[in-house]
């Protein structure tokens, strides 16, 4: 059942990724049918509720925070709030320290493709869908991520 849970997750995470870089929003009805799955996954899985609060708070509270300090800064919204709304959900899943991972992972991969979009297609990027990178930073953590840290901690 987890494995049939799992693939509902990244076909949803493709979906709301889809829609994001063609409208630059993610609808809420998506973000319900994340959340029922994860729910429904956590559940057969018997997540302890303190692993996926923590993470839960951990992703979509870092967002939060990015977003607003992004705001002060620069004077305009730097964060969507579907972006937030989709990390609280997707740190439900990972749990704190693979929710950190994830977060790296999408940074990562969002700049590098920010850089070469504007290096080699000369364009000037107003703003970046990041649902993809969430998605991405998600589901890597999800398949790879204990065992990234570990290789991680053996240095």
């Amino acid at each position: 059942m987890n494995t049939v849970a799992i693939f509902l997750v990244v076909i949803l995470l493709i979906i709301i990724s889809m829609v994001d870089i063609k409208y630059k929003l993610i609808y809420d009805w998506h973000l319900l049918l994340l959340f029922i799955v994860i729910s429904s996954l956590l559940f057969i899985e018997k997540t302890q509720l303190v692993t996926a609060v923590s993470g839960s708070l951990s992703f979509g509270g870092t967002l939060f925070l990015l977003g607003i300090l992004g705001k002060l800064l620069f004077k305009k919204e730097a964060m969507g709030n579907g972006d937030t709304k989709l990390g609280f959900i997707l740190g439900l899943l990972l749990g704190w320290k693979l929710s950190f991972l994830a977060l790296y992972i999408c940074f990562i991969s969002a700049s590098v493709i920010a850089i070469l979009y504007k290096y080699f297609l000369k364009n000037k990027i107003e703003t970046i869908p990041f649902a993809p990178f969430l998605s991405f930073g998600t589901v890597i953590a999800y398949l790879y991520g204990s065992e990234l840290i570990n290789i991680y901690l053996s240095y």
